[in-house]
């Protein structure tokens, strides 16, 4: 089935790439997938698969991700993500910025930044919620689509339950909430710190904080 997906024009490729995923993302729901011990590969059940989907979706919206950037022994400026030409399709997705939150000051100057984006696939009729980090030392990569929603109402509608989800099965392995938010998009600040809320609790219940 994956070499068929491969070996087809790019459009029709990848709208069965997400169309696989979509399929394992109901079989996780029905729960006929097995949970693993990797907190953040319990979503199709396939890591590869999740960041090939957000990639797709997230295309046109390469340059405004989280994006960890150094100079090199030349005074060279390197980047995680590099420069991608956005790719040529009839119809473009449009990622849509939710939020970005900062998972911890681990250094002066060193966050951990992790940006919330849904998009609509007109051709699936759902949302999908993508999360991107700044490198690929948490996940293995930088972009993961970690759930969906159906096109209710407006475009951040459904998608609470997605990112709560998501930092739930996180908490299994970090063991504390995230440190404050870093941007705002369609989601505020202070629902954000609500939705965080209902999943940990008080900030002052961690020794973290």
């Amino acid at each position: 089935m994956k070499k068929m997906i491969e070996h087809k024009p790019e459009p029709s490729r990848e709208h069965e790439v997400i169309g696989k995923w979509l399929s394992l993302m109901q079989e996780r729901e029905k729960g006929r997938l097995p949970s693993r011990n990797e907190p953040a590969n319990n979503m199709s059940g396939d890591l590869e698969l999740d960041s090939e989907v957000a990639s797709i979706l997230l295309d046109t919206k390469q340059n405004h991700l989280p994006n960890y950037r150094w100079f090199d022994n030349d005074g060279n400026l390197k980047s995680v993500r590099g420069k991608k030409a956005i790719k040529k399709r009839k119809i473009q997705l449009l990622p849509i910025h939710l939020f970005t939150i900062n998972w911890a000051n681990s250094a002066p100057g060193l966050d951990w930044p992790e940006s919330y984006s849904v998009t609509y696939v007109p051709g699936h009729n759902v949302r999908i919620v993508t999360t991107s980090s700044d490198s690929t030392d948490c996940y293995g990569y930088t972009d993961l689509a970690i759930g969906c929603c159906k096109p209710y109402r407006t475009p951040e509608f459904g998608t609470k339950k997605v990112i709560q989800s998501w930092w739930r099965r996180l908490h299994e392995w970090l063991g504390h909430p995230w440190a404050d938010v870093y941007s705002t998009g369609l989601v505020d600040a202070d629902r954000a710190e609500k939705w965080s809320l209902e999943v940990y609790g008080s900030r002052t219940n961690y020794d973290f904080y």
